[in-house]
């Protein structure tokens, strides 16, 4: 179609609300924005929100990440309003794997060991190497004795700068406290899974760990992985003591996307956090711009601006209950919740409830 409108909104651009009323999308990219406007397809959102389309920085894609948990990279995306996503543990696939996706992708590859103990950087940038300037950065995971415990880490990102990339660390099931994680991070760098539970928890020095690690520049990813990375006792509280993430990563997988409390992808994800006492505005903004500015494309990806490329969201809040329950007991329930009603890519339908 060469015209697209979405009428009848409340408008988010990625920073805040505009009011409200429509946006109007030709031949791809965002003509106007405000009015009600005719178009070849109209939607009236009957005033649902209507938002950039969604930014996930934590993801698993089949065909890229390990096959234990990659799965459909357009089905986990477009029907919950997410346009454009990153890979964290890329091992397969190259470039052209990510071209075959509809959704717009990123990778972080995955950094291993060798048997001397080593971070396996070599291989690491090999595997970047495929997928040319679609890879952002390492993934490193902190889920057991890591050998050289935070000198490890910081190997791994003095090598990253030398790179110009980022790093994005998993922190749930460390040996290591998350506040030595935090500080071998530096600006730009990506700590995901800070509101787990069992040992090293962020909540252990009262999030003071998140907060140093913000006012340094470090992006702060819920990372929730549903109730499997999360324990809601330890987002509210940090949500309540004004922890709370920079961005909202599903850490979607072929486990959980339709089983997991319901049907679980970003939406359910923000319904979580704002039911853990994030304001609307601060959750949108953690899925859309601050989402991509994270991942280096805040140029491209998270607003609504004309002449921007028509990634749009319509999200509506009456239905998509969820209702999850932590390794810690602690339940996240709500009869209503997010639901996308409607997704667009460069000015296409590609998801419509």
């Amino acid at each position: 179609m060469t015209s697209l409108a979405i009428n009848n909104a409340r408008i988010f651009d990625g920073k805040g609300w505009i009011g409200e009323g429509g946006v109007l999308a030709e031949n791809g990219r965002i003509a106007a924005v405000g009015g009600n406007y005719q178009a070849e397809y109209a939607f009236d959102a009957k005033g649902a929100i209507v938002a950039p389309g969604l930014v996930d920085v934590h993801v698993h894609f089949r065909g890229i990440t390990d096959d234990i948990y990659g799965t459909s990279a357009d089905c986990c995306c477009f029907p919950f309003g997410v346009t454009a996503a990153a890979d964290c543990g890329a091992m397969f696939g190259d470039e052209a794997t990510l071209n075959a996706f509809a959704v717009k992708s990123l990778v972080f590859a995955s950094v291993g060991f060798l048997p001397n103990g080593e971070p396996g950087l070599r291989e690491a940038e090999e595997r970047m190497a495929r997928y040319g300037s679609r890879a952002i950065g390492f993934k490193f995971v902190y889920d057991c004795e890591i050998p050289g415990r935070t000198e490890t880490l910081r190997k791994i990102v003095r090598r990253a700068r030398e790179l110009g990339k980022k790093v994005t660390v998993h922190t749930n099931g460390s040996a290591v406290p998350m506040a030595e994680i935090a500080a071998a991070l530096g600006k730009g760098d990506i700590l995901t899974h800070v509101y787990h539970g069992g040992m090293h928890t962020s909540a252990d020095d009262g999030f003071r760990c998140l907060f140093d690690a913000k006012r340094r520049g470090v992006v702060v990813d819920a990372g929730m992985a549903g109730h499997v990375h999360t324990d809601f006792r330890i987002l509210r509280a940090a949500v309540e003591a004004g922890a709370e993430p920079d961005v909202i990563g599903t850490d979607v997988t072929r486990y959980s996307t339709f089983t997991r409390g319901g049907r679980y992808g970003m939406t359910m994800c923000m319904s979580i956090a704002r039911d853990a006492g994030m304001s609307e505005t601060n959750v949108l903004r953690a899925v859309t711009s601050a989402a991509a500015e994270a991942l280096g494309k805040g140029e491209e990806w998270g607003r609504i601006a004309v002449g921007r490329a028509a990634d749009l969201a319509v999200i509506g809040s009456g239905g998509n209950g969820y209702d999850l329950t932590d390794r810690a007991g602690n339940r996240a329930f709500s009869e209503k919740g997010y639901e996308c009603l409607l997704t667009v890519a460069n000015g296409e339908v590609v998801y419509s409830k």
